[in-house]
């Protein structure tokens, strides 16, 4: 095994992956650690829609970066499934954003004309052409649908695999249940990584963690006060041989996401700061409830499973993306919230241009996602998860 590489990435997610594949691509030798089992975390629990559009309701720097990782999807998906050999369920069949309360109607045409604003369409479904999509769906709990018909989903599981089988397929060297013990350091510019099975050298470093943040004595080094925290969510399945629902339906308060394999997905509750894997009965019973609102045939099925997450996020919901300013070649790709399978692709691509130093195709300001923007309100004590 060598022991030298051109980068190595610590957390094996799909932001991990993502940033694992593109810099492989490049031609770089890369290793990826990983200190429990690989898509073991939030990469696993997502329901896995690109809802680049259903997500925001507003212009921004993310949903700017949202939309053109969307539109990178398709040609990431069949790069992946060539190398990697996995089926990653991709379905581009569009989200249904709906609305069960009158007041939530305003926000929808917020939504909608601040989509329009950047030429970005959709569609407001009549009762009429909503039943004849969803024929399962309870007209009656609805007041209004809007279909964003360039959001799709994925198979979240299978997803971030296959960007690290992808990886594996191209070269990389990747290794889990690996314990990192510190950073090597040379004054202010990264060396290495010291773990339970040796150093491993290299002079750019990526941490992708999720909400596993790094030990004391590596936050000591890094002279970075660590913003990221937990949000926990539960969620359940069932499965179903019939096709109660044909596109993703997102309400307010919950979301059915149908399955290339058979599965829907309900989900999903918000619990911050949370960091515990347990599933309360009570919040899959309300899920189950809400599902049962929008879908009432839903009932007539089995629950297959259930489970939790954490969506790793930060106090303004805005991932940190860059360089970290306390060591030179130390980098940060974290706090994706409930983004990290939609981001992936440009986060791969964006993470890999800055460590390799190459021109990224965008002109985009990357100043929002700023490692250090939190800086001052950590040492004012005014950073309040």
């Amino acid at each position: 095994m060598k022991k030298t590489y051109d980068a190595i990435i610590i957390g094996g997610g799909v932001i991990g992956g993502s940033i694992l594949y593109e810099l492989t691509k490049r031609g770089l030798r890369v290793l990826l650690l990983e200190q429990g089992r690989l898509v073991r975390g939030a990469s696993s629990a997502a329901a896995g829609m690109i809802a680049a559009q259903t997500e925001f309701d507003a212009d921004g720097p993310l949903f700017r970066l949202a939309l053109q990782s969307r539109s990178i999807f398709q040609e990431k998906v069949e790069e992946l499934q060539q190398f990697s050999k996995l089926n990653v369920g991709y379905v581009k069949s569009g989200i249904i954003k709906v609305a069960t309360q009158a007041e939530e109607i305003t926000r929808l045409h917020r939504m909608n004309q601040a989509h329009q604003s950047v030429g970005e369409r959709s569609s407001w479904l009549s009762t009429v052409q909503l039943r004849s999509m969803e024929p399962n769906v309870n007209i009656n709990a609805i007041v209004s649908a809007l279909l964003h018909e360039r959001d799709a989903q994925i198979i979240a599981p299978n997803w971030s695999h296959a960007y690290l089988e992808a990886s594996r397929a191209l070269g990389a060297t990747i290794l889990e249940n690996i314990d990192i013990i510190q950073l090597s350091l040379n004054k202010n510019q990264i060396r290495g990584v010291e773990t339970s099975v040796g150093i491993f050298s290299s002079e750019n470093v990526i941490l992708a963690t999720g909400v596993n943040k790094p030990n004391d004595r590596i936050c000591k080094q890094l002279q970075f006060d660590w913003p990221v925290f937990p949000v926990k969510g539960e969620a359940f399945s069932v499965r179903s041989a019939d096709s109660i629902i044909n596109h993703s339906i997102v309400a307010s308060n919950v979301y059915l996401v149908p399955k290339s394999d058979g599965r829907i997905i309900v989900g999903a509750t918000m619990q911050p700061n949370q960091y515990d894997f347990e599933v309360d009965t009570q919040s899959i019973n309300t899920l189950l409830q809400r599902a049962v609102q929008l879908v009432p045939s839903i009932q007539a099925y089995e629950i297959e499973s259930t489970w939790a997450g954490h969506r790793p996020t930060t106090p303004d919901h805005l991932p940190l993306l860059g360089e970290l300013k306390s060591i030179n070649g130390m980098f940060i790709a974290n706090g994706f919230f409930r983004n990290g399978i939609l981001m992936s692709p440009i986060a791969g691509e964006l993470m890999a241009a800055l460590v390799s130093k190459t021109a990224w195709n965008s002109n985009f300001d990357l100043k929002p996602f700023d490692p250090h923007r939190f800086t001052n309100q950590v040492a004012k004590g005014t950073l309040i998860p």
